[in-house]
């Protein structure tokens, strides 16, 4: 099983062997995979395709050490470490891969985190955050069925319904990272596909499939994928770069910052990510996704039809427009002006705590000469351009220089 290594027996007498780091990252295969948790080495060659997470999540960690990752994801680790048994096969020995100074400090953080209980969730905060989107949610409704459907209270119904919507987005990611319920996980799933499916009209399985990658290796490219744009832009300082002498001209890169108003939030994202979620349903046959993203519509065609005929129509485009809108604006924010970095950091922590391990996050990032931005709404919107424009202007000069006859 692997080669070299002196061999070892566990405490049931089996044999497991002690591998080098060299060797562990020579299986990085998608039939052959080993990681490594806290010293130990896995193989997750088959494991893969049953991980809960995904096979992606955990295949973008093969030959590599995936401790910071695997605490971060997993809320219960004594719970998750039993399913690590049966694919246990060594440990690591010889020239062993130190922790860097920012890992050792990034792992106390996390440390004293836990003991500030900033992991524990408040289930006021939840039901109130629940509680005011079913109240605008209805708002949305009755206000219609109120005053008719002139312009005034069709936009205050738009308002309502996009503010639903939006919140909703922020609510499903608590549920779905499994940050509200912890250990009764059953309990965060049912309320994910509620807010997710039945009130956002999104797959849930589908939103863990590309979110969990993300936060496995954000801004990584060919890993995270929120950042596999190549076919319409080019960000960062590498991308640009490696289309350019790689492929032949697709897009004017270099005229980016001027399309990207035209079909990136207002179109791009919202008609990408509605394909790409019935597409995921349909090739995963995943057929709960699928009832609650039908019962959304249902409910959407059963409450406005009667009020507004046909003219449901303009008002669903309207609301998508901004319901896929709004984040896709949110993710160009974080991940184009951006360079691409690898960090976890704390997906399980319920949002409400995150503004205290702020200030803690901010020391860290200073100490070890880390850019920490918060930044307004023009700067973020700013920013996007101004990068958008300078990475588009290297994959031309690159695109020049390899391709020029």
């Amino acid at each position: 099983m692997g080669r070299g290594g002196q061999g070892t027996r566990d405490t049931a007498g089996k044999e497991r062997k002690a591998y080098s780091w060299s060797e562990v990252q020579t299986h990085t295969d998608s039939n052959d995979r080993w990681l490594v948790i806290e010293g130990q080495v896995y193989n997750i060659s088959t494991w893969a395709r049953r991980h809960p997470g995904g096979s992606r999540v955990i295949g973008h960690y093969a030959g590599q050490d995936a401790t910071d990752a695997f605490r971060a994801f997993h809320n219960d680790l004594d719970a998750v470490k039993k399913y690590l048994k049966p694919i246990h096969i060594g440990s690591v020995v010889g020239e062993e891969q130190q922790a860097s100074s920012i890992d050792s400090d990034f792992r106390n953080l996390r440390e004293t985190a836990d003991k500030m209980g900033l992991f524990s969730p408040s289930y006021f905060f939840f039901f109130v955050h629940l509680a005011h989107i079913l109240a605008f949610e209805a708002a949305g409704y009755l206000v219609m069925r109120q005053f008719g459907t002139g312009w005034i209270p069709w936009l205050i119904s738009l308002l309502c319904t996009t503010t639903v919507q939006a919140q909703t987005g922020w609510l499903q990611h608590d549920f779905g990272h499994l940050s509200v319920f912890k250990n009764k996980s059953n309990l965060d799933h049912i309320l994910h596909y509620f807010t997710m499916g039945f009130i956002k009209g999104a797959s849930p399985h589908w939103w863990n499939h590309m979110h969990f990658q993300h936060h496995a290796k954000p801004n990584v490219m060919d890993k995270d994928p929120d950042v596999r744009v190549e076919k319409l832009f080019v960000i960062g300082k590498q991308m640009p770069v490696k289309i350019a002498q790689t492929q032949k001209s697709s897009m004017p890169y270099n005229w980016q910052q001027h399309y990207w108003f035209v079909i990136g939030p207002p179109l791009l994202f919202p008609v990408y990510f509605q394909f790409m979620l019935f597409r995921h349903i349909y090739t995963r046959k995943l057929w709960t996704d699928l009832l609650m993203v039908t019962l959304y519509f249902v409910r959407l065609f059963v409450l406005y039809f009667p009020l507004l005929g046909w003219g449901i129509i303009p008002y669903y485009f309207m609301l998508s427009l901004h319901v896929l809108g709004e984040p896709s604006v949110s993710l160009c924010m974080n991940h184009v002006p951006m360079d691409f970095l690898s960090c976890s950091l704390f997906p399980t922590m319920p949002r409400h705590n995150l503004y205290k391990i702020a200030p803690m996050v901010k020391s860290l990032c200073q100490k070890h000469g880390i850019d920490y931005q918060v930044k307004s709404l023009y700067r973020a919107f700013a920013d996007i351009v101004k990068t958008l424009k300078h990475s588009g202007e290297l994959w031309y000069s690159t695109y020049q220089q390899f391709h020029s006859s």
